[in-house]
């Protein structure tokens, strides 16, 4: 056994409880002085006997230490050596239970879909439906219209109804409200300045259609007896997504309710100052969001170029040389607030409004 008589020992550690340096220190003399005896590692490090074994006994649990063959002195191996005794077999386990887990994973996905298989269809019918082709939808929403009984809601969101869309669409409504089914349809403030929307509704209420506007419409939607909805499907070019399932049908009608208690009559007036007013108001907050000009035209229901024209008619209104500014400074006055009409402002009070100022 060779103790190192001839290296001068180390000086003593302060703090000998501290585990992690009495580990590295025994282990560093274990590897130094290969088959040293505790005693000569306490004299080695300078630590007290039982300090000496407490680290041994964790060095050997980590594999990196081990009695030689006389069992009084202690030989080291080296990290690399000691991980692959100590975590091979761990790293077996784990490789065991990523296996085991594979396969039950692939178990389940099989009973997937004998899962969806074996669940109830409402009436033989699928729940969700996704119709990629414009004639198709057409098909289908003929179908729907003509085994309407009761109600038909609609909420389009857009500042106009196209011409196709009126003329497939006008002759398909006027025969629902002839059988009695009462016809309710939400559109977008922009749309009372659009001619065609103008005629299709005139045609609409004059035989028995409901129609009234809002701020904002999101998508489209047309419902029949709270029993099927159809959602337009933007990414398909005319597709339409059709929902059977009651619960979702039921949710769509109970916000169509809720947008219509609160939207306007269509009149023959058309856009009033009044609607004017809360359109602009909409649009200042927008511009205080910081949204672009493209999601507030798309927002509004109304094309880029007259979205744009608005927010330059807007900004010149409340004296504001930038869009962010003209949000700030109509927030300060409380015009979004108190729903107060833009022309009750003078727009010189407004332009000594600063932005980081009060009103």
């Amino acid at each position: 056994m060779r103790s190192g008589s001839d290296a001068r020992p180390p000086e003593p550690v302060e703090g000998s409880g501290s585990c992690d340096d009495a580990v590295a220190l025994v282990y560093r003399q274990v590897v130094s002085h290969p088959g040293a005896s505790i005693t000569a590692v306490c004299t080695l490090t300078a630590l007290p006997a039982d300090a000496v074994r407490g680290a041994l006994g964790r060095l050997e649990e980590l594999s990196l230490v081990h009695a030689d063959d006389g069992g009084d002195g202690w030989v080291a191996m080296s990290p690399r050596t000691a991980a692959a005794a100590t975590l091979g077999p761990i790293d077996a386990e784990i490789r065991r239970r990523q296996n085991d887990a594979d396969r039950l994973r692939a178990d389940l996905d099989a009973m997937e879909q004998v899962y969806r298989d074996a669940l109830p269809q409402p009436q033989g019918e699928e729940v969700i439906e996704l119709l990629d082709q414009a004639e198709r939808v057409r098909h289908v929403l003929t179908d729907a219209a003509e085994q309407c009984t009761v109600e038909v809601l609609g909420a389009h969101a857009g500042g106009r109804i196209e011409p196709e869309m009126v003329a497939d669409a006008l002759a398909r409504d006027v025969q629902l409200l002839q059988r009695g089914v009462r016809m309710r349809s939400l559109l977008q403030h922009s749309a009372r300045a659009c001619p065609v929307t103008q005629a299709y509704v005139r045609a609409l209420t004059a035989a028995g259609g409901e129609v009234r506007t809002t701020e904002v419409v999101v998508g489209r939607l047309v419902a029949f007896d709270r029993k099927m909805a159809f959602l337009s499907r933007s990414s398909s070019g005319g597709g339409a997504t059709v929902l059977r399932q009651p619960d979702v049908v039921e949710y769509l009608c109970d916000l169509f309710e809720q947008n219509w208690q609160n939207a306007a009559p269509f009149g023959d007036e058309g856009l009033t100052p009044d609607l004017r007013d809360s359109m602009r108001r909409t649009l200042l907050e927008m511009l205080a969001r910081g949204m672009k000009d493209e999601a507030i035209a798309r927002t509004l229901g109304m094309s880029l170029r007259t979205c744009r024209r608005r927010i330059a008619e807007v900004m010149d209104e409340v004296g504001a040389r930038s869009r962010f500014e003209a949000g700030v400074k109509a927030a300060q006055l409380r015009l979004l607030d108190a729903g107060l009409p833009l022309e009750d402002t003078e727009p010189s009070s407004l332009a000594r409004t600063g932005t980081g100022g009060a009103g």
